[in-house]
C-alpha cells in the first residue's frame, strides 16, 4: 500500500569526486520539507504548455463531489485525486489537474475567489484539507488532521472556512488556514451554512441537533431536535428549510422551528440533494428495466421544493403535484451508479457517476453526458537507447523515438498489438519485454503470454512469445538482460527463459520474494521480506551454477529493484529506526551489502514509487517518493521538477535527461538539470497531440 504525501525527507547525497570520494561513508544529510511551496518555487515551477483542441479526460474512478463557482465553472473532485474543471455550456471538460495522490472526498468553492478547499484522505491515517487557486494551479496552504473531516465549506461571503469533525466544528482563516477560536459544538457536525451577512452559522449533527451559532462571539444561540442520521443535509430558501434523507425517508424540515413539513416513505436506493438558491432539486436515480427485464439505465425523479417570494412561506399542499413537492421523471441511459450532484440553475443539475463521467440533468433530457477523451497510454512505459515503448493493457501498444518531442513525425510512431500486457521492461538496448502484472498468461493464445519485441527504424520485428500453458501465471515482476528474460510470480517462483529457444533455463523458489532482477549475464538479485535474524532481505543467485547466497542488511523488507545502464543495482527497503518506519533507497554493494550507500531516506512507508539514475555519467537521480511530483538529486542538491497536470507514476531514464508517464496516461519530457517540463505527449484512439513550450503539434495514428 502506498502512503503518499509524506512531508519530511532526508536527502543523503553521495560525496563529490576527488579526495572526498575516498570517504565513502561521509554522507551529507540535508533536511528538506516536501511542500507545495518548495515545489512551486523551484526552477521547474508549474508549467502550462499550450493546448490546441485538447479535451481533458474524465475522472478515473468515481466522481466524489461537485461544486459550482460564481462564474458558473463546474469543479469536480474524484477518487483519482484530480480536480476537474468543466464547461457545461460546451458540454466538455476544459482541464483537470491532480492535487493529491489520495482520493479527494469533498470540495468547496470560496465565494468571490478562484479558490477551492479540498479534503483529501486515504481512509486510513491521512486526512488533509488543502486550499488551491484553481486558475493558477497553486496550493495556498494545507492543514493536516489526525481524524476524518466530516464537512468542508465556506461561509456565505467566504470570510471563513468551516470544517466539521466528530467532536464539533472550527473556523479557519481562508487565506492562511489559521484557526479561529477552537473546536465548537462537542458533537459530530456533517453540515454547516451561514446567513448572507455571515453573522449566524447553522449546523446539523447526525444526533438530530440543528443549532444556530453567533459567528462574531463564537457562542451557541439556540438548538432543537430534528430527525437524526440525515445523509447529505442541505439548506435552501435563505436557509429557512433543511432537507435530508435517512435510509427510508426523504425529509423537508422548517429550519426555524424544526417542524417536519414533508417526508416521502420508502426511499429506494440513494437520493442526491443539491440546493439552487430558493429552490432545491432532489435527485433520485434507480434502475429502470425494459420489457424483458434487462437493466436499461436510470430513472431520475426530480423533487422540486420552493418558497413564495412574497411571504417566504412554503407554497401549496403536499398532494404530490402542485404542492410542496413536485415529481418529474427523467430517463438517463447509464451503466454506472450516480455519485454526486450540483445545481446549474434553470432547474438543471450536473450529476456525477462512479465511472468518472458527468451528465447534465434537466426535465425531459436524456444522455446529456459531458464529452471527454481517454488517452491510450494508461499503464506502463519503458525507455531504451532506441526509444520509448508503451502499453495500455487493452491490446494497444506504441513505440516512439526518445527525442520525439524535438522532431514529431507521424511515421515515427509504431502501433502494435500488445495483447493483455500491462507492463513493459527493457535491457536499455532495443528489445522490450511485455508482460502482464497479476492474473494472465494462463493457457491462452500466444498474445496472452509475455513476449519480447525489438524496434528499429524500419519498424518492429515479429514478437517472440514466451512460456507455455502453465509456466507463467500471476506474475509480480519481470526483467530482461541480453537473450534472457526473468519472471517472478506471486508464489515466489522464479523462472529464467531463453529468448532464443523460448524455453526455461533456470527455476527457483524463494518465499516472500517481492522483486527480482538480473545483475549480469549469470547472476540475479532477489528482494524479499526478511524473517530471519540477522535480517537477510536479499538473495544473490547464480542461475548458471545454481549457487544461492543470502545477503544481510538491516532492513525488514526489500521491495523494489532498479538496474542502471552500467548494471549497478538500486533497491528500496523498509527499516525500523527507533520504533519508526523509514523508507530508504540504497545502491546495492554486491561485495559487502551492509555497506551499501543510502541515496534517499525519509520517515514513513511508501512501497510504490519510481526511482532512476540517468545522465551521461549516471551522476543524477530522480524519484517520485512522497506522491506529489518528481525531484532530482545531484551532488547533495535537490531540485523539484516542473508540475504537469498529473503526478508522474513511472520515471524513464534518457541520455542526459528523463521522461515520465503520469497518472493520466500522458508522457512528459524533462530537462535533466533544471527539471523544467519540456513537452507532453498524449496518444488517443487515432491521433497524437504534442504540447511543447513553443507550441502544439498533432498527427494521425496509423498502424504500420
Amino acid at each position: 500500500m502506498t502512503f503518499g504525501n509524506l512531508r519530511k525527507f532526508r536527502l543523503i547525497a553521495r560525496p563529490k569526486a576527488g579526495a572526498e570520494r575516498a570517504a565513502a561513508l561521509a554522507f551529507m544529510i540535508v533536511a528538506i520539507a516536501f511542500s507545495a511551496q518548495a515545489r512551486e518555487n523551484s526552477d521547474g515551477g508549474w508549467v502550462t504548455l499550450p493546448e490546441i483542441g485538447f479535451v481533458a479526460p474524465a475522472h478515473r474512478g468515481a466522481v466524489n463531489f461537485i461544486a459550482v463557482d460564481e462564474t458558473g465553472r463546474v469543479l469536480s473532485a474524484g477518487e483519482d485525486g484530480f480536480i476537474g474543471i468543466w464547461d457545461s455550456n460546451e458540454m466538455r471538460a476544459r482541464e483537470r489537474f491532480q492535487l493529491s495522490s489520495c482520493p479527494v472526498e469533498k470540495i468547496a468553492a470560496r465565494p468571490g475567489k478562484s479558490e477551492v478547499a479540498a479534503y483529501e484522505s486515504d481512509g486510513l491515517w491521512f486526512y488533509r484539507v488543502s486550499v488551491w487557486d484553481y486558475v493558477k494551479k497553486e496550493r495556498l496552504f494545507s492543514i493536516s488532521f489526525t481524524e476524518p473531516v466530516l464537512f468542508c465549506g465556506y461561509t456565505a461571503k467566504g470570510k471563513y472556512l468551516v470544517l466539521g469533525f466528530n467532536d464539533g466544528f472550527s473556523f479557519y482563516n481562508p487565506k492562511n488556514g489559521e484557526l479561529r477560536g477552537g473546536r465548537l459544538g462537542g458533537c459530530p457536525v456533517t453540515f454547516a451554512t451561514s446567513s448572507p451577512t455571515e453573522r449566524t452559522l447553522q449546523t446539523y449533527s447526525p444526533s438530530g441537533a440543528l443549532s444556530y451559532w453567533d459567528i462574531d462571539n463564537l457562542t451557541l444561540s439556540r438548538s432543537f431536535s430534528v430527525p437524526a442520521n440525515l445523509d447529505s443535509p442541505l439548506a435552501f430558501g435563505s436557509y429557512r428549510f433543511l432537507a435530508g434523507q435517512d435510509e427510508k425517508e426523504l425529509f423537508v424540515i422548517d429550519a426555524v422551528s424544526g417542524r417536519i413539513l414533508y417526508k416521502t416513505p420508502s426511499i429506494q436506493g440513494g437520493v442526491l440533494l443539491c440546493a439552487d438558491g430558493d429552490e432545491s432539486l432532489f435527485f433520485r436515480l434507480s434502475p429502470a428495466y425494459g420489457e424483458d427485464g434487462e437493466d436499461e439505465g436510470f430513472t431520475r425523479e426530480d423533487f422540486a421544493v420552493g418558497v413564495s417570494g412574497d411571504t417566504g412561506d412554503a407554497y401549496g399542499d403536499d398532494d404530490g403535484s402542485e404542492g410542496l413537492v413536485r415529481r418529474v421523471e427523467t430517463f438517463i441511459k447509464a451503466e454506472a451508479a450516480f455519485s454526486a450532484a450540483a445545481p446549474l440553475g434553470e432547474s438543471r443539475a450536473l450529476t456525477g457517476f462512479d465511472d468518472g463521467r458527468l451528465a447534465v440533468c434537466a426535465e425531459g433530457s436524456t444522455d446529456f453526458f459531458l464529452f471527454r477523451n481517454q488517452t491510450l497510454l494508461t499503464d506502463a512505459a519503458a525507455a531504451a537507447d532506441g526509444g520509448i515503448a508503451f502499453t495500455d493493457g487493452n491490446g494497444r501498444g506504441a513505440f516512439i523515438p526518445s527525442g520525439f518531442y524535438e522532431k514529431p513525425e507521424a511515421d515515427s510512431v509504431i502501433l502494435f498489438d500488445s495483447g493483455t500486457a500491462n507492463r513493459v521492461a527493457t535491457d536499455d538496448g532495443k528489445t522490450f519485454l511485455f508482460w502482464r502484472y497479476g492474473a494472465g498468461a494462463d493457457g491462452g493464445s500466444a498474445r496472452d503470454f509475455p513476449f519480447a519485441k525489438t524496434f528499429e527504424e524500419q519498424g518492429a520485428r515479429d514478437a517472440v512469445a514466451i512460456g507455455d500453458s502453465g509456466a507463467l501465471r500471476r506474475l509480480r515482476s519481470a526483467s530482461i538482460y541480453g537473450k534472457n528474460a526473468l519472471f517472478l510470480d506471486f508464489s515466489g517462483g522464479i523462472t529464467v527463459f531463453s529468448l532464443e529457444d523460448r524455453r526455461p533455463v533456470f527455476s527457483y523458489a524463494a518465499a516472500l520474494s517481492l522483486d527480482a532482477a538480473f545483475v549480469d549475464g549469470r547472476g540475479m538479485l532477489i528482494a524479499r521480506g526478511s524473517e530471519a535474524e540477522p535480517a537477510a532481505p536479499f538473495l544473490l543467485v547464480d542461475y548458471v551454477s545454481g549457487e544461492t547466497l543470502p545477503e544481510e542488511y538491516p532492513a525488514s523488507m526489500a521491495f523494489m529493484l532498479y538496474k542502471n545502464r552500467r548494471n549497478s543495482i538500486f533497491s528500496a527497503v523498509l527499516r525500523s529506526v527507533e520504533r519508526r518506519i523509514k523508507t530508504e533507497v540504497i545502491k546495492f554493494d554486491t561485495q559487502n551489502p551492509r555497506n551499501s550507500p543510502v541515496i534517499l531516506s525519509y520517515d514513513g512507508e511508501d512501497t510504490e514509487f519510481s526511482f532512476i539514475e540517468y545522465g551521461a555519467d549516471d551522476e543524477r537521480y530522480a524519484a517520485t517518493a512522497g506522491g506529489e511530483g518528481a525531484f532530482i538529486i545531484s551532488d547533495g542538491d535537490l531540485t523539484f521538477a516542473g508540475r504537469a497536470p498529473a503526478f508522474p507514476q513511472k520515471l524513464l531514464p534518457l541520455n542526459g535527461s528523463f521522461a515520465a508517464l503520469d497518472g493520466d496516461g500522458s508522457l512528459a519530457w524533462y530537462d535533466g538539470t533544471s527539471g523544467k517540463l519540456l513537452a507532453m505527449l498524449r496518444l488517443y484512439e487515432d491521433e497524437w497531440l504534442l504540447s511543447t513550450v513553443n507550441g502544439t503539434a498533432r498527427g494521425r495514428l496509423e498502424p504500420r
